[in-house]
């Protein structure tokens, strides 16, 4: 017999516009929902006899989400979100590489009078929560407690930065990765698979436009 599944999601917020429409604010709760999710049975390790091996669960995922997009003045903008929601599992845990919170902002300015027209530098930062390391096993311990996970990836905060210049159809830009060089892990696959954050890296690119 097929095993339907459905999902629902239900979003509502608001939103805003400042300083002549320039800059753009907006506000949102989500609720994701999804049904029949087929889910080993942790007891059936311990019983099998008179356990299932699965069962259905239905999974949800809860949260609000704040974006500001648009310009504070004519030469400074700024791009910003920040989200905060709660995934778990049918056992209540988190799952790999997905933070309760993340938080991201970049501001720029370009210069546009002057001697130093066309040119703009920008400061970005990311920030991730603390992650799950893995997706542990759902098998339960001798006094029949779910399996949990055993260790998590810790936060981190990496900021970037860069410059850039046009000259007639010619722009120039420079960018720094990671400029506080943070020695960090990120996306781990396990207890035994962590990959270390990228090191600071500088990129050079030129743009020709027609």
């Amino acid at each position: 017999q097929a095993l339907f599944q459905e999902g629902t999601q239900h979003e509502f917020g608001v939103k805003t516009e400042l300083f002549s429409q320039r800059l753009s604010i907006g506000d949102a709760y989500f609720d994701i929902s999804q049904n029949n999710i087929v889910t080993p049975n942790p007891s059936f390790f311990i019983d099998p006899i008179n356990n299932p091996q699965s069962f259905k669960a239905d999974l949800a995922n809860k949260g609000y989400e704040l974006d500001i997009v648009g310009g504070l003045t004519k030469e400074l903008s700024i791009i910003a979100s920040f989200t905060t929601m709660k995934l778990r599992d049918a056992f209540g845990r988190r799952l790999r590489n997905i933070p309760d919170t993340t938080l991201n902002g970049m501001v720029k300015y370009d210069v546009r009078d002057g001697a130093w027209k066309n040119f703009g530098v920008f400061f970005g930062m990311t920030h991730v929560g603390d992650q799950a390391g893995e997706n542990p096993a759902t098998t339960a311990t001798p006094l029949g407690v779910v399996t949990q996970v055993s260790f998590y990836a810790p936060a981190r905060t990496i900021a970037n930065a860069g410059a850039s210049y046009k000259v007639v159809r010619y722009r120039m830009n420079v960018n720094v990765d990671n400029v506080f060089d943070k020695k960090t892990i990120w996306q781990p696959s396990g207890r035994f698979s962590l990959a270390p954050y990228p090191a600071i890296n500088y990129r050079f690119s030129t743009t020709l436009s027609f």
